[in-house]
């Protein structure tokens, strides 16, 4: 329990913490009901599921799936996730949560 907590702090502790619950929640059902019938949104589930772009290539490229001719490698998974044209809701979400992984990994070779 944080130091002075005030009933004020405390009720928006909670509203904060129901809606990150309600968020998780959401994340949740979009992967567990995504129609993933690209390679495009195949990767982005995967990232969902995985959450590292090395381990959604090699799962790819297990699975057959090649771009170009050649195999998946971790630049083309984070190429699709990063790309422009979000796709659609759990795209824009995956999009987010590779930046911030990206951003602790800079943060422990920095």
């Amino acid at each position: 329990m944080k130091a002075f907590l005030t009933v004020e702090k405390a009720s928006e502790e909670i509203e904060k913490s129901e809606q990150y619950i309600a968020d998780l929640k959401k994340f949740i059902s979009l992967v567990e009901n995504y129609n993933a019938d690209t390679p495009e949104k195949l990767v982005i589930k995967y990232y969902a599921l995985i959450g590292r772009a090395d381990k959604v290539a090699i799962k790819i490229n297990e699975e057959g799936y090649r771009i170009d001719g050649r195999k998946y490698i971790s630049n083309d998974v984070t190429a699709i996730i990063q790309s422009k044209i979000t796709i659609d809701e759990l795209h824009e979400m995956v999009k987010l949560i590779q930046k911030k992984n990206k951003a602790i990994v800079n943060k422990k070779w920095n």
